[in-house]
């Protein structure tokens, strides 16, 4: 027994076969009903991936930091393509914001670890390093 990734409740982890795929799957149990949360491919989505660079994983499998920084990245390079100035001064706008809110979390996150006693070291120099800026 697990912790679902998509419900939060306990469940039994199960792989499945169906039409050449593998999925993954949370079966749950209560006193009368049986149900299963579908969690995804075991291998990923490979056709939706090539068309906008997010990796999409089973939700077991996801680093939402990379999803995120991805997705900036895409932003970034659309911005960079088809935006004219007022588009970029936009995006400027939202990265300075999201940079705060950023330092905020990691600032919080610090003060947490600190009272926990645990290494209270939170990089975000190696996160914006992997922003591709253009």
């Amino acid at each position: 027994m697990s912790t679902c990734p998509r419900c939060l409740r306990t469940g039994c982890r199960s792989v499945e076969r169906r039409g050449g795929k593998v999925y993954v799957y949370y079966i749950h149990y209560d006193s009368k009903t049986k149900w299963k949360c579908y969690v995804g491919p075991k291998e990923g989505y490979t056709h939706a991936e090539d068309l906008h660079r997010l990796s999409l994983d089973n939700i077991e499998d996801v680093d939402y930091v990379e999803v995120a920084v991805n997705s900036i990245n895409a932003y970034l390079r659309k911005v960079a393509l088809n935006g004219g100035d007022k588009a970029r001064k936009e995006a400027v706008r939202k990265l300075e914001k999201l940079i705060k809110y950023l330092q905020l979390r990691a600032d919080e996150l610090r003060k947490e670890v600190r009272s926990e006693s645990i290494d209270s070291s939170v990089d975000l120099e190696e996160l914006f390093s992997k922003l591709v800026l253009y």
